[in-house]
C-alpha cells in the first residue's frame, strides 16, 4: 500500500513532469507544497527526502528546495547497459518466488493500466524485482540510485496511455523470457524495453514523433 510520502514524492514528480517546475526551479515553501498535494508537512519532508537522496532535487541551506539538474540522457545510458545484464542474469537465476513477484506485478501493472501513477510506480517495481533476481549486489545497488531518476522520466511519459500500454507489452516480453529461462531473450527485450521508452521520454520532451520499435531480437 501506498504511504503519504509515496503520495507526496508522486506529487512532486508530476509537478516537474508536467513541466510546472522544471531544472533549477524553486519548489513553494513547505506549507503552501504540502496544502497543493494534500498531504501532511512530515509526510512531505520524507517524500523530498527520498526525492533529494534519489537526485531529483537539491534542497539548500537557508534557500530551500531546488529541483536538480540531472543527466537523464546519462541515466538512459546506464540503464541500457545494466538492465539488460541483469534481466540475462535473471532469466539464469531466479527462484519459482521471485517469478511469482515479478508475475504477480505485472498483472497488477494490467489492472492498472488507466492509473498513471499507480502503473509508473508498478513498473518501477518490476525493474527493483528483475535486478534483485540477478544475484547480483552490485546491480542492485547501482540500478537503486538511479530509481528515483528513473521514475521521473516514467512520470513524463505515463500520462499518455499509449505508452502505458506498449510499455506494458515490452515488460511482459521481458518476463516471458525471464519465465522460460531464456537469457539473450531477456537480456534482448530488456534493451528493446528501455530503448523506446528512452525514445517516448524525449520525444515527449523535444516535441518529436516517437521512434519507430522495431522486433525482439
Amino acid at each position: 500500500m501506498d504511504t503519504a510520502a509515496d503520495r507526496a514524492a508522486s506529487g512532486i514528480r508530476a509537478l516537474i513532469a508536467s513541466g510546472d517546475y522544471g531544472p533549477g526551479d524553486r519548489l513553494p515553501a513547505e506549507r503552501d507544497l504540502a496544502q497543493e498535494l494534500g498531504v501532511s508537512r512530515p509526510a512531505l519532508r520524507e517524500g523530498i527526502g527520498r526525492l533529494r537522496s534519489g537526485g531529483v532535487l537539491d534542497s539548500r541551506r537557508g534557500s530551500g528546495t531546488y529541483v536538480g539538474v540531472a543527466d537523464l540522457d546519462g541515466v538512459y545510458d546506464i540503464r541500457l547497459r545494466l538492465e539488460p545484464l541483469a534481466a540475462e542474469k535473471a532469466a539464469r537465476h531466479r527462484s519459482p518466488a521471485e517469478l511469482a513477484e515479478m508475475e504477480e506485478v505485472v498483472g497488477r501493472m494490467a489492472a492498472e493500466i488507466d492509473d498513471p501513477d499507480a502503473f509508473n510506480i508498478l513498473d518501477a517495481r518490476f525493474h527493483a524485482f528483475v535486478a534483485e533476481a540477478s544475484r547480483s549486489t552490485v546491480l542492485v545497488s547501482t540500478l537503486e540510485q538511479l530509481s528515483e531518476l528513473a521514475l521521473l522520466t516514467r512520470s513524463v511519459i505515463a500520462t499518455n496511455r499509449r505508452f502505458r500500454v506498449t510499455s506494458l507489452t515490452d515488460v511482459e516480453r521481458v518476463l516471458g523470457a525471464i519465465d522460460r529461462q531464456h537469457p539473450k531473450r531477456a537480456a534482448n527485450a530488456m534493451e528493446r524495453h528501455i530503448r523506446a521508452v528512452r525514445a517516448d521520454y524525449f520525444s515527449v520532451v523535444t516535441g518529436d514523433r516517437p521512434a519507430a520499435r522495431g522486433a525482439d531480437g
